[in-house]
């Protein structure tokens, strides 16, 4: 096998780190006392910006994900059993 390079590398902690906090967003959203649209609107976001997040294609823009979570205290953590997103289909 051959080594990743820096490149590679950095670019596949990127992708994970993005991929955390989508799921750490998600999951605030769907904790006790909190939905989509209050998540939204704490965020400063219109609500129809977190309408498909649920899904597994939902991709949101940097500025999206950190909205979000400067609303998502630091200390706060999903619980084991957060909602699972759906794919495109099952969505239909």
């Amino acid at each position: 096998m051959m080594p990743l390079e820096c490149t590679e590398f950095c670019g596949i902690v990127i992708l994970m780190i993005i991929e955390a906090s989508i799921a750490r967003c998600r999951a605030f959203a769907h904790s006790p006392g909190m939905s989509k649209a209050r998540l939204a609107s704490l965020a400063g976001l219109h609500r129809n910006a977190l309408r498909d997040m649920d899904r597994t294609d939902w991709s949101p823009t940097a500025d999206t994900l950190r909205k979000l979570e400067a609303v998502i205290p630091p200390d706060w953590y999903p619980p084991e059993e957060s909602p699972t997103p759906t794919t495109s289909s099952e969505a239909a």
